[in-house]
């Protein structure tokens, strides 16, 4: 990776040196001495420079088919337009620490926005709605609703989408499968799609956090690397100015790779 950076840095030293090792041949020998001494002395700052800018990334935005998709810091709750927001496979809102945990952004968004009759009203309104696939339900379940939805299944309340993002089992743990994970990020997608009315998106990283990973292991690189994907293949696209924006919190973004991310353009 580092061999990457490092060559996109020579890129504009190298194009000069080939230019003017063409003048050099008309230029007096004490001359050329000093002009080479000034490009090399320009390269190392350039390449210093470039390599510095490179690893010190704060946020990124990338050109995907068209569509801009940025990656930055901030809080979720404080983004302009729709904003993403991860439910289980039922759309539960109890917010206990055992259905919900009060600390994920689920239950900060139950919490913050809803209690006693309103969020009696979202319950009715998300039941209601006639574009959520219904899959099943599960009659022996003991708290929280019965009626499981289609992963990917997208509600939207105002300027918040809540998307059914993962599966639960018997003990109430949010877990996902990779091939899971795959169909329904595609399917949010295609929610979004008809949902976003053209505006900017803006979402947390899907799949991490609480979300227990069955039959395979991802770093927040790898699930970042994999919802970019997802979307790459969709037939979403934004116009400018808007965009895709994922939110991620400060510490985290720190251990995120940009650079790398850059390649998902190619």
């Amino acid at each position: 990776m580092h061999k990457k950076i490092l060559s996109k840095a020579a890129t504009v030293p190298l194009a000069i040196l080939s230019f003017v090792s063409t003048l050099l041949a008309f230029i007096d020998p004490p001359f050329k001495t000093i002009i080479l001494l000034v490009i090399l002395a320009y390269s190392l700052i350039h390449i210093c420079i470039s390599l510095i800018k490179y690893l010190t990334l704060k946020d990124i935005s990338l050109n995907i088919e068209g569509s801009i998709f940025t990656i930055e810091s901030g809080d979720i709750f404080e983004q302009d337009h729709y904003k993403v927001i991860a439910f289980n496979e039922y759309f539960d809102t109890l917010v206990d620490g055992d259905i919900i945990s009060p600390s994920s952004l689920n239950g900060v968004y139950i919490n913050k926005f809803y209690s006693g009759q309103s969020l009696s009203g979202l319950n009715k309104r998300i039941e209601n709605d006639i574009n959520l696939k219904v899959v099943g339900e599960n009659e022996n379940r003991k708290k929280g609703k019965k009626i499981k939805y289609e992963l990917g299944s997208t509600f939207k309340d105002g300027e918040y989408l809540l998307v059914a993002f993962t599966k639960f089992n018997k003990g109430n743990e949010a877990r996902l499968k990779l091939s899971e994970l795959t169909i329904c990020l595609i399917k949010f997608w295609d929610e979004v799609n008809r949902l976003y009315e053209g505006k900017t998106v803006s979402l947390p990283l899907l799949g991490s956090g609480l979300t227990r990973h069955s039959d395979f292991q991802a770093s927040d690189q790898e699930l970042i690397e994999i919802l970019l994907w997802t979307f790459k293949i969709s037939k979403i696209k934004f116009k400018h100015p808007n965009r895709v924006k994922l939110i991620l919190p400060e510490s985290k973004l720190k251990e995120i790779n940009l650079y790398k991310l850059k390649e998902m353009e190619e």
